[in-house]
């Protein structure tokens, strides 16, 4: 077989890639990354199929793992040729396998094959994917070539012409070890083991049972002991409570006319609240009316304006006053003018003419000059401050302003300020006359509630109330004296019938009588019943369960028989797997043995390209383990060097690969399998890949330019 195209649409990180393979060796030397390992998988999922798993982790399950990165429809085609024919796999792959799409075209017709079927790489190669993996895909994770895949024996077993199939051979040895197990195991466990323990219960049991059935006569004759106690003791008891029920009469008696008392008592003390006699309905709705309405009065009343308000209304009316006087008097004397500029420039005028008399020398005109400037200088002085002191605002306006601030009308202007004060003063009138209106209507009202209190109170001072709401307190206790007195008629009745119905005469009934007999005695004699009786139904208990025990006799005694025999069987049974076990176990290395001898060849071959190492060195166990010869004693690979061991495994497969695929030669993925080789093996295996190359396909991929070809 030779691969010739590949097209993924998209799988994994690939998406619309081709690539076109040659006969012989194709190498793929592309950084890491680039997506070898994506393409191996494509190929054998192209060949073989996904395969359908639940598992969770993505490096165990190949359709997660390669679903597409950038979305898109899964999958692709591979153009390869078988003999002299020429064929296209077309694959989709869905998160479900019942959902994956397969076709097969003939290239030379274009039309769809019938040749193969979805399992095309079993009906080529005659393996699974597995075992097709095991020896065509060549990587550094995966060159161990341990056989334990059914289907590489299989095919093994058909090339050396042998009717039997080791893989099965393998299966039967492996459900006879585990047959076996399950009747012996290390440890002295397994299926015999259990059936001599349950013999040793059921011998247990049987001497259980004989032991119960010799001391049974014995449990029954103190049973019937036991029953007699109780009879005695419960006729004991009933002599004991007719004489308790008898005192309980008269104490129940007794109670009956103390609670009796105790209503009487409180049906006095109601009374006793109502000394001053009985209220009627419409006297207390009057009285609480009047309450009512004295307190909407107090409430209205502690509103009402306070006389010393009024002195404060009429100081603030001759505030006002006076602040409205000063204002205008400030107004009568006017501004003084501003003269001072005129003043500052007539003496700067004097000043020039003196210096001029200076230079000329006149000194009698400079005098003159000099007395003019100082009054010139002085008069302007003069005007200027009292100027600035018009210009500043007097106390009075301060104080206006300050009112005016107060009233909330702090941005009113001085033209205004008159207005503002007047209004302020009319307001301030007509509040001292609304409060002098108010108090005049408060009058007649303090004459009302005066009239209410003396009302309420004169009611009130009937009884002695002691909660905050006198009224619901005497309907209380007017409701509470008409239920005492119907429970004291109630109880009257009761204590008369009682006292009747059970023959009681009040005056002969003794203090003696009203105790109640000893309770320690009775409790002791109680506690002596409950006793004997726990007794009674505990040997009663002991007893049917004793009778089980003993009906069981003949049913254990076959049991043990049966479990005997049982163990025999096993017995007979797993001596008879051991030798199964062993015959089957020579036959199928005698078998493994035939095909094993093509294997060991090409492995010598092979192990002599790469290695330089004498093949008679080396031996090949039945499984393909490999094992070396040192100093007379075979090593297993697993004592090497890594580099050592990935060499041995190579050959291997490589040997592997030449017994298995005699009729079509498949081709061989190398994934980078020369990683951890020295540069001398690493050169050696390179060559023995190009000499490979000249009879088979060979696709390499690298991520290391020392190791391209």
């Amino acid at each position: 077989m030779r691969l010739i195209e590949l097209y993924v649409e998209n799988f994994g990180k690939l998406h619309g890639f081709r690539y076109t393979f040659r006969s012989g060796l194709n190498v793929i030397n592309e950084d890491n990354g680039y997506g070898k390992s994506t393409l191996t998988v494509f190929i054998k999922s192209m060949l073989f199929g996904l395969e359908d798993t639940k598992k969770a982790k993505l490096e165990e399950n190949d359709r997660k793992k390669y679903m597409p990165w950038q979305g898109g429809a899964c999958g692709g085609s591979l153009t390869f040729s078988v003999g002299e024919k020429k064929y296209r796999i077309e694959r989709t792959f869905a998160p479900k396998a019942s959902e994956d799409t397969f076709a097969l075209y003939d290239c030379e017709s274009g039309k769809l094959s019938d040749d193969y079927g979805e399992n095309l790489g079993e009906e080529l190669f005659g393996i699974n994917a597995d075992g097709f993996e095991r020896t065509v895909f060549l990587s550094e994770r995966r060159l161990s070539v341990k056989n334990d895949n059914k289907t590489i024996s299989a095919k093994l077993s058909d090339l050396v012409g042998c009717d039997a199939d080791v893989g099965d051979l393998d299966a039967a040895v492996k459900l006879l070890e585990e047959r076996r197990k399950y009747y012996k195991k290390k440890g002295d466990t397994g299926k015999i083991s259990d059936i001599k323990a349950e013999i040793s219960e059921v011998e247990l049991e049987i001497n259980d049972a004989h032991r119960t059935k010799d001391s049974l006569p014995e449990k029954q004759a103190r049973l019937a002991a036991v029953a007699g106690e109780i009879a005695a003791l419960e006729k004991r008891l009933a002599e004991f409570e007719s004489q308790r029920l008898a005192r309980a009469s008269a104490r129940q008696y007794a109670d009956k006319r103390a609670r009796l008392d105790e209503a009487r008592a409180r049906l006095a003390e109601v009374k006793g609240f109502f000394e001053g006699g009985i209220p009627s309905a419409a006297e207390i709705r009057e009285a609480e009316r009047c309450a009512d309405e004295c307190r909407v009065l107090t409430e209205k009343l502690g509103d009402s304006v306070a006389a010393d308000s009024d002195a404060a209304l009429c100081a603030e009316i001759g505030e006002v006053t006076a602040l409205i006087d000063g204002y205008n008097a400030e107004r009568t004397k006017g501004k003084p003018k501003k003269a001072y500029p005129a003043l500052f420039a007539s003496f700067g005028l004097l000043l020039a003419a003196i210096v001029i008399f200076i230079f000329t020398e006149n000194w009698f005109m400079c005098a003159v000059d000099v007395g003019c400037a100082a009054v010139f200088l002085a008069a302007a002085v003069a005007n200027l401050t009292a100027c600035k002191k018009a210009e500043a605002p007097s106390e009075v306006v301060l104080k206006i302003r300050a009112l005016l601030g107060r009233e909330g009308k702090s941005h009113t202007e001085e033209s205004d300020y008159l207005a503002a004060l007047l209004e302020i003063k009319l307001r301030r009138e007509g509040e001292l006359k609304r409060c002098e209106d108010e108090r005049e209507a408060a009058r007649g009202d303090r004459l009302r509630l005066e009239e209410l209190i003396r009302a309420r109170d004169g009611f009130l001072s009937r009884f002695h109330t002691a909660t905050g709401d006198p009224f619901s307190e005497i309907r209380a206790r007017i409701a509470e004296l008409e239920r005492l007195e119907y429970r004291v008629r109630e109880l009257e009745g009761e204590l008369q019938g009682f006292a009747t119905a059970h023959g009681i005469n009040e005056a002969k009934i003794s203090a003696e009588e009203l105790r109640e007999l000893t309770a320690e005695d009775r409790s002791a004699l109680e506690a002596e019943i409950n006793a004997k009786r726990r007794e009674f139904t505990l040997l009663e208990r002991e007893i049917r369960t004793d009778c089980d025990i003993i009906s069981r006799l003949d049913e254990l005694t076959a049991r043990r028989a049966e479990l005997c025999e049982e163990r025999d069987k096993a017995q007979i049974t797993y001596e008879t797997i051991n030798l199964t076990k062993k015959y089957l176990t020579a036959a199928k290395d005698s078998l493994t043995a035939k095909y094993l001898g093509k294997t060991r060849a090409a492995f010598a071959e092979y192990i002599s390209a790469i290695g330089n190492d004498d093949p008679e060195l080396f031996s090949m166990d039945t499984s393909f383990a490999v094992m070396r010869s040192e100093g007379g004693n075979s090593m297993p690979t697993e004592a090497y060097s890594l580099g050592t061991r990935e060499l041995f495994s190579l050959a291997s497969r490589l040997a592997l690969v030449d017994s298995l695929y005699e009729k079509e030669l498949p081709f061989i993925i190398l994934d980078d399998p020369f990683a951890h080789f020295d540069d001398g093996r690493a050169a050696l295996a390179l060559k023995l890949i190009k000499r490979l190359a000249d009879k088979r396909q060979i696709i390499y991929f690298t991520c290391s330019k020392s190791r391209a070809i």
